[in-house]
């Protein structure tokens, strides 16, 4: 017997168990079914607050994912489309934008600590507000990557700053 509950309807069907809900669309415009999860309200995080924290690094990466034209994470690029195209390739492509953007990640992070060292309150102020704003949704969302579309302005200055430092930096030395 399943542990699931089973609930369906005609564009959707629903799995429930003890902690998660998960919806199964079958209504989309490129006829593939969309998978959305969802915290089961009738299981508290008070109740076993271990297993929400032990996920909130994988919620990091994920909330910090590239994202495609959609506003979806990379991981979604070649879902359902260009059948023609080697699984090699797909993979090739994804890994290496996904490793630029980690670049891109790692000097706007260069940047925001090479920022919070000066010791201006105003920078300080936008570091705390990105921090705390990754923190939230990794913890207390399901992470998705077009959340954080609104503290991109933040990373790409913070981006530029880094990348500032690292070019006067290999200029002077």
């Amino acid at each position: 017997m399943s542990k699931y509950k089973i609930s369906e309807s005609k564009t959707r069907i629903a799995l429930e168990d003890e902690d998660r809900i998960t919806f199964i669309s079958t209504s989309t415009p490129n006829g593939g079914a969309t998978f959305t999860t969802f915290i089961n309200p009738k299981f508290p995080i008070k109740e076993n607050p271990i297993k929400f924290l032990a996920t909130a690094p994988l919620g990091l990466l994920r909330l910090n994912a590239p994202l495609h034209y959609n506003g979806q994470e990379l991981t979604h690029l070649f879902y359902g489309t260009h059948g023609g195209l080697p699984l090699w390739l797909k993979i090739g492509i994804t890994a290496a934008i996904r490793g630029m953007w980690f670049i891109f990640l790692g000097i706007a992070l260069y940047g925001l600590f090479a920022k919070i060292f000066t010791r201006d309150a105003r920078w300080f102020l936008l570091a705390f507000f990105i921090v705390y704003y990754n923190i939230m949704h990794a913890l207390f969302t399901h992470a998705e990557a077009r959340y954080i579309l609104t503290m991109l302005p933040l990373y790409f200055l913070f981006f530029a700053e880094g990348f500032r430092r690292m070019m006067s930096k290999t200029i002077e030395g």
